[in-house]
């Protein structure tokens, strides 16, 4: 069975290891170019994210990791609500 989140679909599948959750960092790492919500505050190191936190059930995949500048980051814990939306929209245009 799958989450269903605004369209998008996380698989329920066996649990990943740690050497297949780092091939998909390195996926995202090259695929996102700059920090996902790039604009004039961006600062600091790039990080993860799980958009659908593991805790909802989210999984290291390319459509729940969004890379972020550590500002966006901060900002993005600070309000779950608004940015999964968000973040999980932009990741549904690059993702193939």
């Amino acid at each position: 069975m799958a989450i269903n989140y605004e369209g998008f679909k996380f698989p329920k599948d066996k649990k990943q290891t740690k050497s297949e959750d780092k091939k998909v960092y390195a996926k995202v790492v090259k695929e996102q170019e700059e920090c996902l919500l790039k604009d004039d505050k961006c600062f600091g190191k790039m990080e993860l994210h799980h958009v659908l936190y593991k805790s909802q059930g989210g999984k290291a995949t390319d459509k729940n990791m969004a890379k972020l500048c550590l500002y966006h980051h901060q900002i993005v814990h600070g309000n779950k609500k608004k940015y999964q939306e968000i973040l999980l929209k932009k990741l549904k245009g690059i993702s193939k």
